[in-house]
């Protein structure tokens, strides 16, 4: 029989010990991401080239689930119809 102590201590031993990994953050076309890592608490940041605006987060941060959270970005010229 295991005791919760023993329970608990495996587990942070397991998160500590086995990296979540959220694999490479979507590459932006007409702009550029910054990041250093890809595993759990990371955070990929987003930036398009001039005269691209960017569609979607800015930032992005690597999450328990092996996903990036926010929406996937992308950049898009925007044209004025004035």
């Amino acid at each position: 029989v295991h005791s919760k102590q023993n329970i608990i201590t495996f587990f942070f031993f397991f998160l500590k010990n086995v990296a979540i990994d959220c694999g490479k953050p979507a590459v932006l076309d007409n702009g550029r991401r910054q990041y250093s890592s890809t595993t759990l608490g990371s955070t990929v940041s987003y930036q398009c080239d001039k005269p691209y605006s960017l569609l979607g987060s800015k930032k992005r941060t690597c999450r328990g689930i092996r996903k990036w959270d926010g929406i996937e970005p992308s950049c898009s010229k925007y044209q004025s119809w004035l």
